[in-house]
């Protein structure tokens, strides 16, 4: 009904809303919640829904939002022009030798990524295996919200950022080994009605998430300690949904993704085979109503933190 539509357009608004300051915030949020909700009352009926959900719930702008082909033309890439643009892009951070110890990663929250590892988190493929060219295109020009990794894509053209992955993908011999591995089949988002909401509250407890994430999602399981780490040794805690912050985007095919694909090294593992795909999927919705968890007062009044929250909550 409308107040349900108003409620799922007020939860995407804050979630666009969220670098502001408090007064900003609110002006927007309300705006954008009368506009979305407006043109919801017209939106087609549940059975035409599922086609439309990711432009509805950040899936345009997100990691792997919107067409999953059109980002794929990855030009041709020369490491040697490539290690021209990583000395002055991503040295900073992630050394000269690729291994993550740059002078300015030591302040970064997570820390920057050890290519040599060749461990990536974000990726189409499944667990264990190597990203795809396009799994790098996307990071580079979108980067990873919530962490230091900026949208290379608005200071690059095309060709640097080609050569600038094939340099990357040259920091470790298992591109040359191994290849990329194939990307995984996806399925389709399916309208959060109450049913996949309560399937999806059930599948939570049957995967045992509130183990690390919490009962209500927010990070504070009781295997959330510092002895939970990364494959480097680093203090990695569990993602806070509340929030609605992905490194890897926040759209329900991005979400169901990260969980049939797993974080390579991080302690999140891939739950494919664990339940069927359209158990998954309302896993996802079950993840994004977490964000209802966190009321407007709450957002208001806390500042913005754009790092990892488990990390900035061990931090403090």
């Amino acid at each position: 009904g409308w107040m349900g539509v108003m409620v799922r357009a007020t939860g995407d608004a804050w979630r666009q809303a969220r670098g502001l300051a408090t007064a900003g915030r609110l002006i927007l949020a309300c705006l954008l919640a009368a506009t979305t909700a407006c043109g919801a009352a017209a939106a087609p009926g549940p059975a035409d829904a599922a086609a439309a959900l990711e432009s509805q719930t950040g899936g345009g702008g997100d990691f792997f939002g919107g067409d999953e082909t059109s980002q794929a033309g990855l030009l041709p890439g020369d490491a040697a022009r490539g290690e021209r643009v990583y000395r002055a892009a991503c040295a900073p951070c992630h050394g000269a030798t690729g291994t993550g110890d740059g002078p300015a990663g030591a302040y970064e929250t997570p820390l920057p990524r050890d290519f040599t590892r060749a461990n990536y988190r974000y990726r189409s493929t499944a667990t264990g295996s190597l990203p795809t060219d396009a799994d790098l295109l996307r990071t580079v020009q979108s980067g990873l919200p919530g962490t230091a990794m900026p949208a290379w894509g608005e200071r690059l053209d095309g060709q640097q950022i080609a050569d600038v992955i094939a340099r990357i993908k040259s920091f470790s011999g298992r591109f040359v080994a191994e290849g990329a591995g194939r990307p995984v089949a996806l399925a389709l988002p399916v309208p959060a009605t109450p049913t996949s909401l309560k399937r999806g509250a059930a599948a939570w407890k049957q995967l045992k998430c509130a183990r690390c994430h919490g009962e209500r999602g927010r990070g504070d399981g009781s295997a959330a300690t510092e002895d939970m780490r990364d494959d480097r040794g680093h203090i990695m805690l569990p993602r806070d949904f509340t929030r609605g912050v992905y490194a890897g985007g926040g759209s329900r095919r991005a979400l169901f993704r990260t969980l049939i694909t797993g974080l390579d090294g991080t302690p999140m593992p891939s739950y494919a085979g664990s339940g069927s795909p359209a158990v998954l999927m309302d896993l996802v919705n079950h993840l994004i109503d977490l964000e209802r968890e966190r009321g407007w007062t709450e957002w208001l009044r806390e500042d913005v933190d754009w790092h990892e929250p488990g990390e900035q909550r061990l931090r403090r």
